[in-house]
């Protein structure tokens, strides 16, 4: 991608990026690439060596609105470089090194900015190389036409589905904190997606934006109000909390029984609030 390195002559490089009238956007592949790009055979046809750029696009699959890190090798040369509207970038930093120690006799530096799926434009030669293009805010309605083309739920109707969702039946194996306040403890895995914080890495409560925490693995979480709502179905939570984001990240937390406020692990599809858990890990969606 010769492109993507330039010097402080020729910054915008020979060959033009693609942009709104001659690319496709990350949010949205079909055009410049066929529609089975996001099939079940799109990563053997579409990706090559590019493994790493095509599960990035997947992601960015109708969330036009989500932020996401472009890279850009530079000449060392350069006094405050930055990235500037129609430049050459990509979204893994590897590729960007690679093209620096190639191109520019590894006198190189990476330099780097978070913009919106919406920005970004694909000719259809490479998932790895974008044409920076800042476009307006896309608003709801909008968006959900977007999903809707591309064949995924939308918002509107992932929230009508968990607004149907009736809570488990109280059945006799439900939690009884007084016999785990005695002593009785085991520790679970818990699962919650949250909205995303790219820029500061932190997970944001989609019930009050105010509260939020840093992506910290160890780090002990506790929630004002009524605790932490998670559940212990992996699936259930993937199935019925995503999509409602622009930028969203699934927590992974351990948590013991003593700390339980409500509801009960044994229940299939289960919710449950707890006092404190424990991030062990965590993946952007």
């Amino acid at each position: 991608m010769e492109n993507l390195i330039f010097n402080e002559d020729a910054y915008t490089g020979e060959h033009e990026s693609p942009d709104p009238d001659n690319g496709s956007p990350l949010y949205n592949l079909i055009g410049m690439y066929p529609a089975d790009i996001y099939g079940p055979m799109g990563c053997p046809y579409y990706a090559g060596d590019a493994r790493e750029a095509f599960y990035l696009a997947m992601g960015y699959k109708g969330r036009p609105n989500r932020t996401i890190t472009v890279y850009r090798s530079v000449p060392k040369s350069l006094i405050r470089p930055k990235i500037n509207p129609g430049d050459w970038v990509t979204t893994v930093r590897s590729y960007a090194k690679e093209h620096g120690e190639s191109n520019l006799n590894n006198d190189f530096k990476i330099i780097k900015k978070t913009v919106y799926a919406r920005d970004l434009y694909t000719e259809g030669n490479s998932l790895e190389e974008w044409g920076y293009y800042p476009q307006p805010y896309i608003p709801f309605d909008k968006e959900e036409e977007i999903r809707t083309s591309l064949g995924m739920r939308t918002k509107t109707e992932i929230r009508a589905e968990r607004a149907a969702l009736k809570p488990p039946e109280p059945t006799t194996e439900s939690i009884n904190i007084d016999l785990f306040l005695e002593g009785i403890d085991q520790k679970h895995t818990g699962y919650k997606v949250m909205t995303y914080d790219e820029t500061k890495n932190l997970a944001v409560s989609t019930a009050n934006n105010n509260y939020s925490f840093p992506l910290q693995i160890g780090k002990i979480i506790s929630m004002p109000g009524a605790g932490i709502y998670m559940s212990t179905d992996k699936n259930f939570v993937l199935t019925y909390y995503s999509g409602l984001a622009d930028s969203e990240v699934l927590v992974v937390f351990d948590f013991n029984s003593k700390d339980i406020l409500k509801g009960n692990v044994n229940d299939k599809e289960n919710e449950i609030t707890v006092r404190k858990a424990t991030i062990t890990s965590f993946k952007v969606l």
